[in-house]
């Protein structure tokens, strides 16, 4: 009963083990690619992120801080209706609107810099400075 295959997973009376297997493979594909990678270092004074963005537009990247969280969106077009019917036989690139999101209560929120350069999202956040106790002598009277 274990070996079974249920009902409705059985398209056909032949089993084409590649066809389940091109399947599986499209649904992680799918999963995976609804998120960006990033790396997050730290830099003398300051958190230096640089996310993966392969071939998203700077005018498609929104970066906003809010209730100190840094949300990093973008979205990437899928291929035109025309460019799709030139000889496509597989597309694993991912399309859509991703984004993800940091705490940055540490960060001095002010000073972030952002630049995108060669399909790589370079964020500069530096870190708060700790202010020195302010020191005032009281006069006895």
């Amino acid at each position: 009963m274990f070996g079974m295959t249920p009902y409705k997973a059985c398209s056909s009376f032949l089993h084409d083990p590649f066809v389940e297997l091109m399947a599986l493979e499209k649904q992680l594909l799918d999963k995976k690619s609804l998120i960006f990678q990033w790396d997050i270092r730290k830099k003398d004074n300051a958190y230096v992120i640089e996310a993966d963005l392969p071939g998203v537009k700077k005018e498609d990247v929104t970066l906003s801080v809010e209730e100190d969280v840094l949300t990093v969106s973008a979205k990437r077009e899928r291929a035109t209706a025309e460019e799709e019917e030139n000889g496509y036989v597989r597309g694993e690139r991912a399309f859509g609107s991703f984004s993800r999101r940091l705490d940055v209560s540490e960060v001095d929120q002010d000073g972030i810099t952002a630049k995108l350069e060669d399909g790589v999202l370079t964020l500069v956040l530096p870190l708060k400075m700790e202010k020195a106790p302010v020191v005032r002598k009281i006069e006895i009277d």
